[in-house]
């Protein structure tokens, strides 16, 4: 689930581009496929979500990757009703302090 939201922005975000340009895109996509490669091989998944969250919401225009988390929420809508996948209902760490200090 995770992993689609990251491959969704890997390929580049049209919101974050409509918005502060392609370049910009493309740095959010190539820090997504860092962090999506260190997902896959489980390479400090939690340390790689924070950097890459705190670095989409340190900038001064707080990037929204929006196209790509419409996707993956109306993916995760569709395989719910449609019993494909199971609601997780397991939230480690929700009331954690936030890692990015905002």
């Amino acid at each position: 689930r995770l992993g689609f939201y990251l491959a969704c922005v890997a390929e580049g975000d049209s919101h974050i581009a409509r918005k502060h340009g392609v370049t910009v895109a493309s740095q959010a996509a190539e820090r997504a496929q860092v962090t999506l490669a260190r997902w896959e091989t489980h390479d400090n998944r939690d340390a790689a979500l924070e950097e890459f969250d705190c670095w989409l919401r340190d900038r001064a225009s707080h990037l929204n990757p929006g196209t790509s988390a419409d996707l993956t929420g109306a993916a995760l809508f569709l395989a719910l009703r449609d019993d494909k996948l199971k609601p997780p209902y397991r939230w480690r760490n929700a009331l954690r302090s936030d890692p990015c200090g905002f």
